[in-house]
């Protein structure tokens, strides 16, 4: 065989590997098509299902949207993967579906359950459990379903699990789900104010909830759940389309109020006490620190982000002595950093 012959086969060869390997990355390509697909699918329907469960009684109607979204947002905060997070949508959604085998007349009650109404419907998550199990996509779905009732003591049930025997995903929902059903008018009661919510849930940290959980929910959802609740937040920037691009941009998770000028942060300082304030140091003609003590005077609990070109010792000692500064952001900086160190100081705040 000649040299030129031997290159043609190489090449021959090695082009036809190449085929069979865009051939098979085509054929993952649809398959991960396809699997999205079928994902939507069957969240689409599942949703369909939450919405009916949701719809024989009215009193909880909006129930399950809303705890669906509040325990994925925690379990974002703890760590949970992205995989994990499509099931425990799922078994949020679907968390009240043992309810189906419980009749009108004990669930729709108007008044407190007799014993053996109680014995009814604590089997609900045992119906959760027969009704899922079967159905392999929502094997792994069940954990909420079937344990949320739970406790961390042992004294829930259907299993009377306790402590890290529970799953993760129960724990974590147990506490999203108590919450909002005391917060909800019901059958048997009117809901119930918020801080006496927020009591209650603190009392049962170690009883019927996780404390770890308890500590991050609490936390997590005064500043960030609630936009209403949210951290008021004075930005200082003598730029006005900064400080307007700023506040349009966390205005969703945040109450915020800008300022172009130290007497207008003042005044606003005075009328709502912002909690945090987002300055840039290099103000024209006004001493930033001096002005910060001013603003802190009005809430003494205000803690402070600063954003500056200035990288010397002096400036980070100065703002350091101030007390209450939690970051500074030196220039170049990006919103992703801005956001989360944000974030990190509002729960300071909350904390």
């Amino acid at each position: 065989m000649t040299t030129d012959e031997a290159w043609v086969n190489f090449l021959s060869t090695l082009a036809s590997q190449a085929a069979m390997a865009i051939e098979n990355i085509k054929m993952i390509q649809s398959l991960q098509e396809a699997n999205n697909d079928l994902t939507l699918a069957y969240d689409a329907n599942i949703e369909g299902w939450s919405r009916s469960l949701d719809l024989r009684d009215k009193e909880t109607e909006g129930h399950t949207i809303r705890v669906t979204k509040i325990t994925l947002e925690l379990a974002k905060e703890v760590g949970i993967s992205e995989k994990e997070l499509i099931t425990m949508r799922w078994g949020a959604m679907l968390h009240d579906i043992g309810k189906m085998g419980v009749p009108d007349a004990v669930l729709m009650k108007p008044g407190p359950l007799s014993d053996e109404e109680w014995k009814v419907m604590k089997e609900h998550p045992n119906y959760a459990k027969d009704l899922l199990a079967p159905i392999a996509f929502l094997k792994n779905a069940i954990e909420i379903p079937y344990c949320h009732h739970e406790k961390w003591d042992g004294s829930g049930y259907p299993r009377g699990l306790k402590g890290e025997q529970i799953p993760l995903a129960a724990r974590l929902f147990a506490v999203v789900d108590v919450w909002d059903a005391l917060s909800s008018d019901r059958y048997y009661r009117k809901a119930w104010p918020e801080d006496k919510v927020v009591q209650y849930i603190r009392e049962q940290a170690g009883k019927h909830f996780d404390p770890w959980v308890v500590d991050i929910f609490l936390k997590s959802y005064l500043f960030a759940e609630k936009p209403e609740k949210a951290a008021k937040i004075l930005i200082l920037d003598d730029d006005v389309e900064i400080a307007s691009a700023l506040g349009h941009s966390l205005g969703d998770r945040y109450s915020i109020y800008t300022a172009v000028s130290g007497e207008e942060a003042i005044y606003i300082a005075k009328q709502v006490k912002p909690g945090l304030i987002l300055a840039n140091l290099q103000l024209p003609h006004i001493d930033c620190f001096e002005l910060l003590e001013k603003l802190h005077a009005e809430n003494p609990k205000m803690l402070g982000i600063l954003v500056s070109d200035q990288t010397d010792a002096s400036v980070l000692t100065r703002a350091l002595n101030l007390g209450f500064i939690r970051g500074i952001l030196f220039k170049p900086w990006d919103m992703e950093s801005l956001s989360q160190k944000i974030k990190d100081v509002a729960r300071q705040y909350y904390g």
